[in-house]
């Protein structure tokens, strides 16, 4: 009820007059606490009355960006009530965004407002950082803030598909920030350094990884004459299933009977090659002997 009423009473032929002015009940205020809020949470505002609200009051809402900030169409007032706390949703922006919602009751409204600030890529991490290639790698994504409903999608991208081929996008599953995800690798000949890099919103970041290729196995050793004279020499082989890289292997050596063949302790095989061959002399001895020699370990890569 609205207007001015006017009570005159009589008093020995005086009256006076008194006059009462009855407002109607109206919205006078939105606050939006806290005022900014990331894309996917949930963005809380009070409305605020000038007085106890009625049973069955509704409070009619309106976004002013819905596509920044989801809000119901009206928020029902419990009777008796001076203000009521609603929440409305932060939707995913590219880019900082304002949206403010107005709340309207008899004729009357008022207007909050709320700053949305964007999901960022917060971290790109390869555990582990260097594998021999063939193995998988595990890669983590992080958000700033956790995936809105539908979740987030995060590309990534290999600096050498054909070795570290990548299946993009990843999913940010809905109200998760982080996710994990394998990355296969194909074998490599020698140290191969691959940029993997995780990109979402115009943020990226990368993490590099090292592609090794298997470790050198002793897969046989071999003499040649396998049967020789005292007196002679014979020629041994060392051969390893794969190069060595950088360093080359060293390979020790022993002897059943070292006092006969000259056999050296070790013997390297140089970077990049397979095999190294070394010289064995025979003492001579009055009678025929069979000398074997026995590859028995990798010393150093």
């Amino acid at each position: 009820m609205t207007g001015v009423q006017t009570c005159a009473l009589p008093i020995y032929n005086t009256s006076y007059a008194a006059s009462l002015t009855v407002l109607p009940l109206a919205v006078t205020g939105v606050t939006f606490y806290p005022a900014a809020v990331m894309a996917g949470a949930t963005a809380p505002f009070t409305i605020y009355l000038n007085g106890p609200a009625p049973a069955g009051a509704s409070i009619a809402l309106v976004s002013s960006n819905p596509s920044a900030l989801q809000v119901a169409a009206s928020a029902p007032v419990a009777a008796g009530a001076n203000s009521v706390t609603v929440n409305a949703t932060a939707l995913s922006v590219p880019s900082q965004a304002t949206a403010s919602v107005t709340a309207s009751y008899n004729a009357s409204s008022a207007q909050g407002s709320v700053t949305i600030n964007p999901i960022r890529l917060g971290g790109f991490l390869l555990s582990p950082n260097t594998v021999t290639g063939g193995t998988s790698v595990t890669g983590s994504v992080y958000l700033s803030s956790n995936a809105p409903t539908g979740g987030l999608n995060v590309t990534i991208s290999s600096s050498n598909n054909s070795l570290v081929p990548v299946t993009s996008p990843v999913t940010v599953p809905a109200g998760a920030a982080t996710a994990t995800f394998s990355i296969p690798t194909l074998a490599v000949g020698s140290y191969t350094q691959i940029t993997l890099t995780a990109s979402y919103n115009g943020g990226s970041m990368a993490e590099n990884l090292q592609l090794a290729p298997p470790l050198p196995f002793l897969q046989s050793v071999s003499f040649n004459p396998s049967t020789v004279s005292s007196g002679t020499q014979a020629t041994g082989t060392v051969t390893l299933t794969t190069p060595p890289q950088v360093i080359g292997a060293i390979v020790s050596l022993t002897s059943t009977l070292g006092w006969l063949a000259n056999v050296p302790l070790t013997v390297t095989v140089q970077p990049g090659a397979t095999s190294v061959t070394f010289p064995v002399p025979i003492k001579t001895i009055p009678r025929s002997e069979e000398h074997t020699s026995e590859l028995q370990s990798l010393r150093h890569l």
